[in-house]
């Protein structure tokens, strides 16, 4: 009895401490705990600052795209690619609890919407660059470019050079 009382206690005080951990620093302020402030500010910003800069990060990096009008130079010139674009939006929307018509979708509210909405050019980058586009080029004077073309030849003198030329014989009529 006395050890189930103690777990009983031991789980009201683990509880009350995630509660409080959930509160807002202004909150937390008026609890009436036996920490000093200081050493109490210390622990919630040790404890917080990790996930508010990955949180920090993460929206920033959900602002990076291109122009719209990079996105459609790609587009416009690979119909498959538009129409990825088009279910890439169509999902997304889904998940926001947007019901889409098919004029949503048309080539001109495409183009609409890339010029007016950031997320959807974020979309539509991500996309992109998934098929290689809108990728940095390395410079071709650099020394990343000098050691790429190194491990290229390496590969090519693992594979070995053919002693005789692979010859394709044309069928036979029957």
């Amino acid at each position: 009895m006395k050890r189930a009382g103690m777990l009983l206690c031991l789980a009201m005080f683990v509880s009350l401490g995630a509660a409080r951990g959930q509160q807002s620093p202004g909150e937390q302020g008026g609890g009436g705990g036996e920490q000093t402030p200081g050493a109490a500010a210390g622990q919630k910003s040790a404890a917080r600052e990790p996930r508010r800069g990955e949180g920090i990060v993460a929206d920033n990096l959900d602002r990076v795209a291109a122009t719209a009008e990079q996105i459609l130079e790609v587009v416009n010139r690979d119909a498959g690619l538009m129409v990825e674009l088009k279910r890439a939006i169509a999902q997304d929307a889904g998940e926001s609890g947007q019901i889409l018509e098919e004029s949503d979708l048309s080539e001109s509210a495409v183009t609409e919407r890339l010029r007016e909405d950031l997320r959807t050019r974020v979309l539509a980058t991500r996309l992109l660059q998934r098929y290689g586009y809108l990728l940095p080029k390395v410079n071709p004077d650099s020394e990343l470019a000098a050691e790429h073309n190194l491990r290229m030849r390496a590969r090519s003198n693992l594979n070995g050079p053919r002693s005789h030329p692979i010859r394709i014989m044309p069928r036979r009529k029957r």
